[in-house]
């Protein structure tokens, strides 16, 4: 697959994953099944055709930037997690929806990615390594966003029940 083409998928799915965020949606306390294999399997395909596609041994240097990938990716979703607003809707329901600062955070972070991919490929000289760790990025991410999120909707939840008042009914 060409880089351009690569480039422009890329783009596209980052796109549909900004206007997801900012969607005002019910906060769902369970990530669906399909939802948790889908990111599995992505992620898992991404890493074997990445490492297939290398023709010698990865140096330890590009396995380090992989590891800090993997963290940043974890602590991208965390971060984001928290500018994601948090209320009761009219029925009673827990409604969430991304902030300005949410946006700015996936731009953030899906460039932080990039550039480490591309550090990764120059590190091992051969194939396509570093670009392919997106699905094992995009899954961490949003995996670890998913369960802070769902801790803060369980402890807004908490807090409604109790009685407990909330700056304009919203968590942080």
């Amino acid at each position: 697959m060409s880089t351009e083409l690569t480039t422009g998928l890329g783009v596209l799915v980052l796109a549909l994953i900004i206007a997801r965020q900012v969607q005002t949606r019910q906060v769902k306390m369970d990530t669906p099944v399909v939802l948790r294999i889908l990111l599995i399997v992505w992620a898992a395909a991404g890493l074997f055709f990445g490492l297939a596609s290398v023709h010698f041994t990865v140096p330890v240097e590009a396995v380090a930037v992989v590891a800090a990938m993997l963290l940043t990716a974890c602590l991208a979703g965390w971060v984001r997690a928290l500018t994601i607003r948090i209320w009761a809707g009219e029925d009673g329901q827990l409604m969430r929806q991304g902030t300005v600062l949410t946006v700015v955070l996936w731009l953030v972070s899906f460039s932080a990615h990039y550039g480490m991919a591309v550090w990764i490929d120059h590190l091992v000289g051969t194939g396509q390594l570093g670009r392919a760790t997106i699905f094992i990025y995009l899954a961490i991410s949003l995996t670890t966003q998913g369960i802070v999120l769902r801790q803060r909707a369980h402890r807004y939840s908490s807090n409604v029940i109790s009685g407990g008042a909330t700056r304009n009914n919203r968590v942080r």
